[in-house]
C-alpha cells in the first residue's frame, strides 16, 4: 500500500493524479501481488531452504530502491505513448517487481508457518490479518506523516532499508532444521 501511495506522488509531475493514474497503479500492484502469491506458494511447496525468504525480501528491497534511480528515466522513456498506456507502463516499470516479490513473501511465509494441516486456516488468518493491519498503518503513516514531512526519494530509501532489515531479521530467525 505504501508503494501505491508513493506511486501517485511519483507519477503526479508527469501524469497528474487522475483516476486513470490511480487505476493504473492499483492495477499493476494487484496483478503483481497476485502473480507473487502464485510464485511464492509454488516456490514454498518445492523448496524449503533457509535462504529463500531472506532472498525474496532482499529482492523486494532492491527493486524498491531502484525506483528512486529509475523514475526519471522511466518517465522520459514513455512520453510519446497515449496517456492511459503511459500510466500503465510507468506503473509497471516502477512497481511491478517490488510488488511481485512482496506478494511472494506472503505465501512463502504462510507455507513455512504451517506445521500441521489443521492449522492452515489459523495461519492464513494470522498472516493476512497482520498484513492488512500493516497495510492500514502504511497508508495512514505514508499519507499523513511521511509524504508531508519527507521527500519521496527519502521515503523510498526508508522503505528499502526497512525491507533490508526485515530480510536480515528473517535470515537470523530461520529454522535450523531445513536443509541448505
Amino acid at each position: 500500500m505504501v508503494l501505491e501511495i508513493l506511486g501517485t506522488r511519483i507519477l503526479a509531475p508527469s501524469l497528474g493524479t487522475t483516476i486513470e493514474v490511480w487505476s493504473a497503479i492499483i492495477t499493476i500492484i494487484l496483478v503483481s501481488i497476485a502473480a507473487g502469491y502464485f510464485f511464492g506458494g509454488a516456490l514454498a511447496d518445492k523448496k524449503q531452504k533457509s535462504w529463500i525468504l531472506p532472498a525474496i525480501l532482499l529482492s523486494s528491497a532492491f527493486f524498491v530502491m531502484l525506483i528512486s534511480f529509475l523514475k526519471t528515466l522511466v518517465l522520459e522513456t514513455f512520453l510519446t505513448f497515449p496517456y492511459g498506456i503511459r500510466a500503465l507502463w510507468y506503473s509497471a516499470s516502477l512497481f511491478m517487481l517490488p510488488a511481485f516479490f512482496l506478494g511472494s513473501s506472503t505465501t512463502y511465509i504462510i507455507r513455512n508457518q504451517i506445521k500441521k494441516i489443521h492449522s492452515v486456516g489459523s495461519v492464513n488468518g494470522k498472516i493476512y490479518g497482520i498484513s492488512t493491519v500493516g497495510s492500514l498503518l502504511g497508508v495512514y503513516t505514508t499519507s499523513f506523516y511521511l509524504v508531508p514531512t519527507f521527500a519521496i526519494s527519502s521515503i523510498i530509501t526508508g522503505l528499502a532499508a526497512l525491507l533490508f532489515c526485515t530480510a536480515f531479521i528473517s535470515f537470523l530467525n530461520q529454522p535450523t532444521s531445513w536443509e541448505d
